[in-house]
């Protein structure tokens, strides 16, 4: 449910991975030092594979996408929010 038109730089791609990528795994974990390794692993990753070096709270703070910002539209879509 993502559209390329509405990211202005790949920085918003890489964001919408560690939102899909928390919200399937980081979100299940129970234990305070899993959810620190989840965002060490997510951060090293953006750095090897998308040369982006995050702020690892900053970045985990502020992943808010969803589809609400255009309700009227035929087609929902996530954009960062």
């Amino acid at each position: 449910m993502s559209n390329a038109k509405v990211f202005p730089h790949e920085e918003f791609f890489s964001r919408l991975w560690v939102n899909e990528a928390a919200r399937v795994f980081y979100d299940r974990l129970i234990d305070d030092g899993d959810r620190t390794w989840f965002k060490n692993l997510a951060c090293e990753l953006l750095q090897r594979n998308f040369k982006w070096n995050p702020d690892k709270e900053e970045l985990f703070t502020n992943l808010r996408f969803g589809d609400l910002l255009r309700l009227d539209s035929p087609t929902p879509y996530y954009e960062f929010i």
